[in-house]
């Protein structure tokens, strides 16, 4: 796998993991940061959560070097994004809402669930679709073979399997009449 391309397709997928990674603590810390404003606290672990989505940003600087170049403009701004937000927040925190920071090591991974859009599986699944009701009777000739084929072997093997229950009830019935037994 990592040969393959010249290792440029694992190092993509590990920029990927690392990105979307990072990712997750940027969009957590932009609705931190909204709440923080609106209520005029939580400055403090805002603070952490954007040094720690520069922290997450940062281990992924070295693949950066080796993958196409176009990721590298998008990871750059998103970059400097987290870095002008993390910035604001340190000031602010300075100057107006004066919150203690959090140990980075504090701030949990961001839940998966948060991050996506989750639609019950089964309920796909077991739902008909429109045209299922209009093409149900019409069914291949080669399938009602093999469903004829199926009924016929179904038929043998509950027929045998009832050969056998019978022949064996019968052994018994005879071996407790041998001994005078119901």
């Amino acid at each position: 796998m990592k040969a393959y391309d010249g290792g440029k397709f694992a190092n993509i997928m590990q920029y990927h993991s690392l990105y979307f990674s990072a990712m997750a603590y940027f969009v957590t810390a932009q609705e931190e940061f909204k709440v923080a404003n609106e209520k005029s606290t939580g400055m403090g672990r805002v603070v952490t959560l954007w040094k720690r989505t520069a922290a997450e940003f940062e281990k992924a600087k070295p693949v950066i070097g080796l993958i196409p170049s176009n990721y590298q403009e998008n990871f750059n701004t998103r970059y400097a994004d987290v870095i002008k937000n993390r910035d604001k927040a340190v000031k602010e925190n300075s100057t107006i809402y004066f919150d203690r920071e959090l140990p980075i090591e504090s701030i949990p991974k961001p839940d998966c669930q948060n991050f996506v859009k989750l639609e019950a599986a089964l309920d796909n699944l077991s739902s008909k679709l429109a045209i299922e009701e209009k093409l149900r009777h019409i069914v291949p000739p080669q399938v009602r073979v093999m469903q004829m084929e199926l009924k016929q072997k179904l038929q043998e093997v509950i027929n045998s399997n009832f050969e056998l229950e019978q022949k064996g009830e019968a052994e018994n019935k005879k071996f407790l009449q041998t001994y005078g037994l119901p």
